[in-house]
């Protein structure tokens, strides 16, 4: 995995960039030995062993610009954009078992938040994120909102409101 920041205008601003990748290629055993009662079974389980072969592709790239208003309304706002992108390729096989997965996902998402310091020791934050993915037809549009009163220096106060969409996918073990 590669990042990359930069601030300019003065510590104002900032551009933050990513890009990960992983490759996955392993052979596993899979299998439970079957009843010694099902002698048929017992006898296939070391024929044809259950071992499976994985592939797996992954990248995610993203960038992010941030931008600080010192004098918003009645105080300061910190405004993010940005863009993600995520590729997601998997054949996973067991032969033995007729398992077989061979997908390809995509997903873009775009997003914008306003991090707003009303007056002291209370923000607004406000945002959204659309994703368009290859097995949703539509645009998904998320939004966010929070709101944070400090109460002193060791007590808050928070109320939160979001809404999110786990993107299709049939392959989701940790290798």
């Amino acid at each position: 995995s590669l990042d990359y920041e930069l601030a300019f205008n003065q510590n104002k601003s900032s551009f933050i960039s990513y890009f990960s990748y992983q490759n996955t290629k392993r052979t596993h055993y899979t299998g439970i030995m079957p009843d010694e009662d099902d002698a048929e079974a017992y006898a296939n389980h070391f024929k044809q062993p259950p071992y499976g072969d994985t592939k797996n592709s992954t990248i995610q790239v993203g960038a992010q610009i941030n931008h600080k208003l010192d004098k918003f309304l009645s105080g300061t706002n910190q405004l993010t954009a940005g863009l993600e992108y995520q590729y997601d390729d998997i054949l996973d096989e067991i032969l033995s078992y007729n398992y077989k997965i061979d997908q390809t996902t995509k997903n873009i998402g775009l997003f914008v938040q306003s991090d707003w310091e009303a007056f002291r020791g209370f923000n607004l934050l406000l945002g959204a994120r659309a994703d368009k993915h290859n097995m949703v037809d539509k645009i998904i549009i998320n939004p966010r909102v929070s709101a944070l009163y400090k109460i002193g220096k060791e007590t808050q106060i928070r109320a939160s409101w979001a809404s999110g969409f786990r993107a299709p996918q049939a392959f989701d073990t940790d290798m």
